[in-house]
């Protein structure tokens, strides 16, 4: 059938020699031509090859072409698709997502064969300040890369082990049978995809600011040190300033300038 999503991916390193990695996730196909995207966890930043197995039991390397290390996700050049796979063609814009509604979290982290299904709801919006959306369908380092779909089988995004650090989790895999799971939207995948296939490393943006208040997500939108030659400073901006809107929003607290810098690339 479709290889939505992609055989397991066994990730190894560069080298002629290197040793296979322990890291076997899910990846999703999204071009004809070979593209396949996965993620970090698979694919760690130090590796540039990965064996892929599809649902058909055979295998390709795929090579690391483009990363987006601000969503955790990676881009491999397959080197050949077995005949009818086929890429995600029906796709959900990020408005027309609403809480409450039916997601269905797929894998083939372990056995190439037999899917991973995990069945829950769409449980928030705009996490991980506002990379991903959240569900509550088992999330695992085995479906990690993997599709998050609606009833209809549409793309929601890619399954990918993005942080919780409101709640004091900096790597997302700490969220693991918690029923608390991350997925990059579709659409923001397909925004980027150029980029990747370019070549690009997306890394997160930031502005150079400290703020006055310790508190990460409460405290009030005052700066306290602004980094000289950083992108704030050349903006204009000053230590002692209060931001009052950012991108057009009016913001109050820190917590509003997190959601809208975290979704942007450095540049």
């Amino acid at each position: 059938g479709r290889c939505v999503p992609g055989g397991a991916s066994a990730a190894v390193g560069a080298g002629a020699e290197a040793a296979p990695a322990t890291s076997v996730s899910t990846g999703v196909g999204v071009g004809a031509e070979g593209w396949s995207v996965t993620t970090a966890f698979a694919v760690p930043d130090d590796v540039a090859e990965t064996v892929v197995r599809f649902p058909d039991g055979s295998r390709a390397v795929g090579r690391v072409v483009g990363r987006d290390e601000a969503r955790s996700l990676v881009l491999l050049r397959v080197e050949a698709l077995p005949a009818g796979c086929a890429p995600p063609t029906d796709w959900v814009r990020r408005a027309d997502l609403a809480v409450g509604q039916w997601t269905i979290a797929l894998g083939r982290g372990w056995d190439g064969a037999t899917p991973g299904v995990a069945v829950g709801i769409l449980s928030a919006l705009d996490r991980s300040w506002g990379r991903s959306v959240q569900t509550a369908a088992s999330v695992s380092p085995a479906n990690y890369g993997g599709a998050l779909v609606d009833i209809r089988g549409r793309m929601i995004g890619i399954l990918a082990p993005l942080p919780a650090d409101t709640a004091g989790m900096s790597s997302g895999t700490e969220l693991y049978d918690a029923g608390i799971g991350f997925a990059v939207p579709f659409e923001d995948l397909v925004r980027v995809l150029p980029r990747l296939q370019a070549g690009e490393t997306l890394r997160p943006g930031i502005i150079g600011i400290s703020y006055a208040s310790r508190a990460a997500v409460n405290g009030p939108a005052r700066v306290a040190v602004c980094r000289a030659g950083s992108p704030a400073a050349k903006a204009g901006i000053r230590a002692g300033d209060r931001i009052v809107s950012d991108n057009g929003r009016a913001v109050t607290r820190v917590a509003g300038i997190r959601h809208e810098v975290a979704t942007l690339y450095a540049g």
